[in-house]
């Protein structure tokens, strides 16, 4: 899997429910980012992949809640890792982001 790291509009950013592994935006969470924005803080940059039907929009794959902190202040471009997931499954990708290589594999071993 290739990467590259650029400054991308964050109107271009969709979250697909589809490949999207939790409930739910925590709504605290987001708040508690958008506090740590406006005081300066920065976070690591949020990671995309191309959309395969949808050219110049990139479907989301890790920081839904830093995502939506940046919208809640008005931020329109935002440091993105663009992924080529090399035909990998954008849904294992972001589940691993989202739970953790190691805890992904521990659950697969009771399924």
């Amino acid at each position: 899997m290739t990467q590259q790291t650029t400054k991308i509009p964050l109107s271009s950013i969709i979250l697909d429910e589809a490949i999207y592994p939790r409930k739910g935006i925590d709504h605290r969470r987001v708040g508690i980012f958008t506090e740590n924005i406006r005081d300066g803080f920065t976070f690591d940059p949020i990671e995309v992949a191309p959309c395969p039907d949808k050219p110049g929009l990139y479907r989301l794959l890790d920081g839904a809640h830093r995502c939506s902190a940046y919208k809640s202040t008005g931020v329109e471009e935002v440091k993105a890792i663009i992924k080529d997931l090399d035909g990998n499954d954008p849904l294992l990708y972001a589940a691993t982001k989202a739970i953790g290589p190691k805890q992904l594999t521990e659950m697969g071993n009771f399924i």
